[in-house]
């Protein structure tokens, strides 16, 4: 038998039951979860975004910020803890945070995928590619030094070396970064395809563009090939691909790509 119990954010909560999702009216929200925790937190996140434009979602997402963490940009601008990033070539980004003193009670930090940092010389910004979550606490951890994975996010800069420092903001592209990351991550994509990926929607680079990055020796990078499969992905990942320079290029890509299916897809899509 399920028992109910009410709480003050108008959130109805269900224990003991089995879970299925409800549909969310103006008037009330709800949401069911298990005594596990893991299918808390998947339920959790369904009835967020159930809920999202509700006259009460602000109140409905309280409870996450224990259950996730809090945005690490967020907690700079609230000064409950401090950041110093530097930089460590173009996959990696070396971070510490810090917990300030004033505070008591641990903290989770997270660090979402398009989080962007801004480096503060002439060297390129850097945008996270893997989301991070860290707990700091004044009783064990009050610092932490970490590693996050990242891509560039201006083309046509150099690339960040230890000597180079970042500040920390949203990436004003965030919510199509946080489209397209899974659909690269599933698609288990080399680095070439996911920097081209990135640049297309931080940048809307073109194909001449994407030529930038280089190896020596060898040339550019991101060929043909890296190119068309970044389209695809961005396109599975719900970007209209249509709308960004690259596709003005579809014709120089569909040349110098083999027969194949992703030269049939971009042919396809060309007709379109």
């Amino acid at each position: 038998m399920e028992r109910r119990t009410k709480i003050i954010l108008g959130i109805t909560v269900l224990l003991g039951g089995t879970v299925a999702a409800l549909p969310v009216t103006h008037d009330e929200l709800s949401w069911k979860c298990s005594s596990s925790k893991e299918k808390t937190k998947s339920y959790y996140k369904v009835f967020l975004a159930q809920a999202h434009g509700n006259k009460k979602d602000a109140d409905a997402r309280a409870p996450s910020n224990g259950m996730y963490g809090r945005d690490i940009v967020d907690l700079l601008k609230e000064g409950k803890i401090e950041a110093e990033a530097s930089g460590s070539g173009i996959e990696k980004l070396k971070l510490e945070l810090k917990l300030k003193v004033k505070v008591k009670d641990k903290i989770t930090v997270r660090i979402p995928v398009g989080t962007y940092f801004v480096c503060s010389g002439s060297a390129q910004n850097m945008v996270t590619t893997r989301e991070k979550t860290v707990v700091l606490d004044n009783d064990r951890r009050i610092s932490i030094k970490l590693e996050l994975e990242v891509a560039c996010a201006n083309k046509a800069r150099a690339i960040p070396d230890s000597e180079d420092k970042f500040n920390i903001k949203r990436s004003p592209k965030q919510k199509e970064l946080q489209k397209l990351m899974p659909v690269l991550e599933k698609a288990n994509a080399g680095f070439a395809i996911r920097q081209a990926a990135v640049w297309i929607i931080t940048d809307n680079a073109n194909y001449y563009g994407l030529g930038t990055l280089i190896r020596r020796p060898g040339g550019r990078v991101i060929q043909e090939y890296e190119c068309a499969r970044a389209m695809q992905i961005c396109q599975e990942a719900g970007i209209d691909i249509k709308k960004k320079s690259i596709w003005r290029d579809r014709n120089k890509i569909i040349k110098g790509l083999p027969a194949g299916r992703l030269k049939t897809w971009l042919q396809e899509e060309a007709k379109k």
